[in-house]
């Protein structure tokens, strides 16, 4: 049996700070590869955590250490594993470390409430804290720039609601819908379309009655 490459090792990580004690854990099927998506991502202020990457930006690099916490050799185990080790380090507690999820791989336990709306209070803290801040022009035209061909919400909404209006399909599920009415203009529109067909054909073929228009 060929020797496993040891150098492409699965399992669960930790990213520790050794400053504040927080520690981020996640797992990987090849753990030094994941290593250096997450070096690089925080080097250049990119990384998707927002806690992990302030707090880099804050403490350094040389305060933050990458340790494998146990390797796990069957792969479809990580998810588990990784689990008792967020459950053990606490690491979905703002105190204890930096993990947005309570739950390995499961958006389900995301633990800083995302989906939920903000409070009167929260939005109106968020309005004062941005009260005499100016963007950059740099930031100024990259928001120009994703903006550009986006049609507003409302404008979308109010589209619908007059092409609705105009259309013979006057109810939300349109040609599916199930009424009395709309059946019977289901009906109307096949009864015209079997007699376009027909005068078509006698008009090419000449093979056709009146009659059989009519049936």
């Amino acid at each position: 049996m060929r020797e496993r490459n040891r150098s492409r090792l699965g399992g669960v990580y930790q990213i520790f700070n050794l400053a504040s004690r927080k520690v981020y854990v996640g797992s990987a099927t090849y753990i030094k590869r994941r290593f250096g998506v997450h070096r690089h991502m925080l080097k250049n202020n990119i990384h998707d955590n927002s806690y992990l990457q302030s707090a880099w930006n804050k403490y350094g690099e040389s305060n933050f250490s990458f340790e494998i916490l146990e390797i796990v050799d069957d792969h479809r185990d990580l998810e588990k594993r990784e689990q008792f080790w967020i459950n053990y380090t606490k690491c979905f507690n703002r105190s204890c470390g930096y993990n947005l999820r309570t739950k390995a791989n499961n958006n389900n336990g995301l633990s800083y409430g995302a989906g939920k709306k903000l409070s009167a209070e929260t939005i109106e803290k968020i309005r004062k804290s941005n009260i005499g801040k100016t963007r950059s022009i740099e930031v100024r035209t990259a928001q120009s720039i994703r903006q550009k061909g986006k049609v507003p919400l409302n404008a979308t909404k109010a589209a619908a609601i007059v092409n609705r209006a105009n259309s013979k399909w006057k109810h939300a599920w349109g040609r599916k819908c199930i009424c009395v009415e709309c059946k019977e203009i289901k009906r109307q529109y096949h009864r015209d379309f079997r007699a376009k067909k027909k005068i078509a054909m006698i008009n090419n073929h000449g093979n056709l009655s009146w009659n059989d228009i009519l049936q």
